[in-house]
């Protein structure tokens, strides 16, 4: 295949619009990879900074030196630490985690990457073929069908990502989307929205709009990307996470202050949780 990088779209939204309606996705396209990362929480919107630092730990990984896989890999482990350092001097309370999925080249090819129910699927001639298969008990434990739809892998509680190598042609589209998309719309459905048009931005706004019109609230995200010459359209989150105890490329990360670290005065998400570690995590992009 000729030189290519990958152009691509994300769109995240929350409806109804008003007080308590928020996401806690995050994405950013770069011109060589893609990543998504699907945070959650209790109450309140604990799961943001979750979503955010999957995204980030797993770029800052791939823009260093290095083999592709090993990169990508390291990323998502560094992921998984930093989800769980977000509170892990809780007590006896359900903790934020995150769900991911990253699409990166490597040579002519790609690299996929999951954890979780983040899916990657591919559209061609406008049929879409998931290439990862989801971490949840439907898929994995058929016959519990109370909760077919809990995760059984996730950042921030040892959750193994899956990386595989996928062979690409040049009018491969590929679409990394958040468990609300496909919930809510059949395979055919998203291959008709995704497939075939050239504005991915407007790609990505069609199918949060089939999404929102059939489900009465919630949020949901996409990315769309196509193969080819240009570069990413819309590139999603744009501030790194400010905190080098939770973000630190390139080396360990270090010890937290004493009242976030495990047996520390820190023990649960009170308001000096939300003021400080939400805070330099979010940054200007809450």
């Amino acid at each position: 295949m000729a030189t290519w990088t990958m152009r691509a779209a994300g769109l995240r939204h929350s409806w109804p619009e008003g007080p308590g309606t928020y996401t806690e996705d995050d994405f950013r396209c770069e011109p060589d990879a893609v990543v998504i990362g699907h945070g959650c929480g209790a109450i309140g919107g604990q799961g943001r900074p979750a979503g955010k630092l999957a995204v980030w730990s797993v770029i800052a990984e791939l823009e260093r030196e290095g083999a592709r896989e090993a990169r990508l890999r390291a990323g998502l482990v560094r992921a998984d630490e930093a989800v769980a350092r977000l509170s892990w001097g809780w007590e006896g309370l359900i903790t934020p985690f995150a769900t991911a999925a990253a699409l990166c080249r490597d040579g002519d090819g790609l690299l996929t990457a999951h954890v979780g129910d983040c899916r990657i699927s591919r559209c061609r001639v406008d049929r879409l073929e998931p290439v990862t298969i989801d971490h949840t008990l439907a898929v994995e434990h058929p016959e519990l069908t109370a909760y077919p739809h809990m995760v059984t892998r996730v950042l921030g509680r040892s959750g193994a990502a899956e990386v595989a190598r996928l062979a690409v042609r040049g009018d491969d589209r590929f679409a990394l989307a958040t468990p609300s998309v496909h919930r809510a719309l059949a395979d055919d459905e998203l291959a008709v929205l995704i497939g075939g048009a050239d504005d991915l931005d407007a790609a990505c706004a069609r199918v949060i709009g089939a999404v929102e019109a059939r489900v009465a609230y919630g949020s949901a995200m996409i990315c769309v990307v196509q193969l080819g010459s240009a570069t990413a359209t819309s590139s999603g989150s744009s501030r790194r996470p400010a905190s080098s105890w939770l973000f630190a490329p390139g080396r360990a990360l270090p010890p937290a202050a004493p009242r976030w670290a495990p047996g520390g005065e820190g023990r649960g998400p009170d308001s000096r949780w939300f003021a400080e570690v939400y805070g330099i995590v979010m940054g200007e992009d809450d």
